[in-house]
């Protein structure tokens, strides 16, 4: 019976050991963490426990901090996954965009009407007629449409109604064009000056006159438009207000609201904690 007592007592002792061994360990590590150096359990069985408090509850702020910032949350929200628009005709067709087509009653609706490209044809059976430009355009801003339209009357547009004071605009200009026009000059037959015309026209191709005409012309319609604003007491709009909720989403704080609750209610914790250590060390004192 003795014996069994024994063996009771040791296996007691070895559990208390085995427990105090891995308190002393936790202690220091936290200590360790933290640049301080509290007094051992097995030394001061009645050390604070706020501190041990405190650095579990820092451990887990930090912890979900760090996850929160490597995981792919913070990817998603500073570049977020912007969905691609069909920039081909083609795509265009297979996609499940709305489409428009700025409709001035000319050759465009014509050529799609009696083409028989199946692409053609298939845009032409869900597109709808919209006679006003900006209208046309503002629709692909805000939603999924896809407006066709002219180069020339697009890039007309673009700058007077759809760029802010800095000259950005939400529209996205797709590469595929289709029907191509060259525009000219309409002279009298055997017109004694169209060789002379032809070749000032060579040259101001070849040296870019007709670019940065194209550039001053732009700049032009800006400013009058930004004076006519500033005269009828408006101003333009911007970019993120013409885009409207179909804006990327900005990274704030309050994406890791969760981490900041947890370390506010660590430190409510420890402060509890702490004054009632305090209190029983005053009362045994």
């Amino acid at each position: 019976m003795e014996r069994n007592n024994m063996e009771i007592l040791e296996q007691q002792d070895s559990l208390e050991v085995k427990k105090n061994r891995i308190s002393i360990l936790l202690e220091y590590a936290f200590a360790t963490l933290l640049e301080q150096d509290p007094p051992s359990l097995t030394r001061n069985p009645s050390s604070s426990h706020a501190l041990r408090t405190f650095t579990i509850f820092w451990l887990m702020f930090t912890i979900l901090v760090t996850t929160a910032y490597r995981s792919t949350l913070v990817t998603f929200l500073a570049f977020p996954n912007m969905e691609q628009p069909p920039e081909t005709f083609e795509e265009l067709q297979s996609s499940t965009y709305a489409i428009g087509l700025q409709y001035i009653k000319g050759a465009a609706y014509q050529l799609l009407k009696h083409s028989k490209n199946p692409t053609y044809a298939g845009i032409f059976k869900r597109m709808s007629l919209e006679e006003d430009d900006v209208a046309c355009f503002l629709k692909s801003v805000k939603s999924r449409y896809a407006c066709i339209s002219w180069d020339s009357i697009a890039e007309f547009v673009k700058h007077r109604n759809l760029t802010d004071k800095y000259g950005r605009s939400p529209v996205l200009r797709s590469p595929s064009c289709t029907f191509g026009i060259v525009a000219g000059l309409v002279m009298e037959k055997r017109a004694i000056f169209k060789t002379e015309i032809d070749q000032v026209f060579r040259w101001m191709v070849a040296g870019g006159i007709l670019n940065k005409m194209n550039d001053l012309d732009v700049q032009f319609i800006r400013r009058e438009r930004t004076a006519w604003l500033k005269e009828v007491g408006m101003e333009r709009d911007s970019v993120t207000s013409m885009v409207g909720e179909k804006g990327s989403k900005r990274l704030n704080l309050s994406h890791f609201s969760g981490s900041f609750y947890l370390f506010i209610i660590c430190i409510l914790v420890c402060i509890v904690t702490f004054g009632r250590e305090f209190v029983d060390c005053k009362n045994f004192g």
